[in-house]
């Protein structure tokens, strides 16, 4: 985290990450994060090049159905 809070679920771990800290998502693991501090974040994610692009083709995915191809194609699930 490089300024805000950053509320951050690896697994069944919950917490709270402010400037300075970091977390690692060890691949195959669920998680999610969500902006928690009202003045916005900076951070910063590394990923593998796979990832990007999964995370780019859900983005741009119009809906459900494509999504659920797109999980399927990268051999991920969305839980």
């Amino acid at each position: 985290m490089l300024r805000g809070r950053l509320e951050v679920l690896v697994g069944d771990d919950r917490r709270i990450l402010e400037a300075g800290d970091h977390v690692t998502v060890p691949a195959g693991t669920a998680h999610t994060f969500a902006t928690v501090d009202p003045d916005g974040v900076d951070m910063l994610a590394i990923m593998t090049p796979e990832v990007d692009e999964l995370v780019g083709a859900l983005h741009a995915a119009a809906n459900d159905e494509e999504r659920a191809a797109v999980w399927e194609r990268y051999h991920s699930s969305p839980v």
